[in-house]
């Protein structure tokens, strides 16, 4: 797994931790980031746990898990965020979405898909309430990137999600992300 080096960043990004399955890390999320840059001009929703199975055999702490970082970790962010935003020249919030939210994935990922999806629709809800504050609010469904997380599937299933690619493979994490 790629480390993110702080030195690595330009001035005014913060690398800052939280339990996003935690609602009042959530909610402080955003006053600590606030206070270490001092002030806040975009919000990226990135972070995902992906939960895999069969449909039938899920259990109530697997669709909690989803939806706690999934979609009502985002939903919290974006709550939080919304004041300090206001006072940003640019404010914006991206929400990282996935094809599964379209397609409904692959390999048994139905509590992803599902929350993926809810972010979709959320972020609309979002943006129709935040776009008259001048806060642009927009999903962002990045190509399938080989992560942590996609180790958890299957080899057939990887190489359909390659095949299914209109580069013909995964992105790698330093394509999209800054890492050492």
């Amino acid at each position: 797994e790629p480390t993110i080096s702080a030195t690595a960043f330009p001035d005014g990004v913060a690398v800052l931790g939280a339990d996003l399955a935690d609602p009042e890390e959530c909610r402080s999320l955003i006053g600590r980031t606030v206070d270490a840059l001092g002030g806040l001009d975009v919000l990226v929703n990135n972070a995902a746990v992906l939960v895999h199975g069969d449909f039938a055999e899920l259990s109530v702490s697997d669709l909690d898990r989803a939806w706690a970082v999934n979609l009502r970790a985002p939903v919290l962010l974006m709550q939080a965020a919304r004041e300090p935003l206001e006072r940003s020249t640019a404010p914006a919030i991206i929400n990282v979405i996935s094809a599964a939210a379209f397609n409904g994935g692959v390999d048994h990922v139905a509590p992803y898909a599902m929350t993926k999806a809810g972010l979709v629709t959320v972020t609309k809800s979002v943006a129709k309430e935040y776009g008259p504050l001048g806060i642009r609010v927009l999903c962002l469904s990045p190509p399938a990137i080989e992560s942590q997380m996609r180790t958890k599937l299957t080899d057939e299933v990887r190489e359909q999600i390659r095949n299914a690619s209109l580069l013909r493979r995964t992105a790698e994490v330093r394509e999209v992300a800054l890492v050492t």
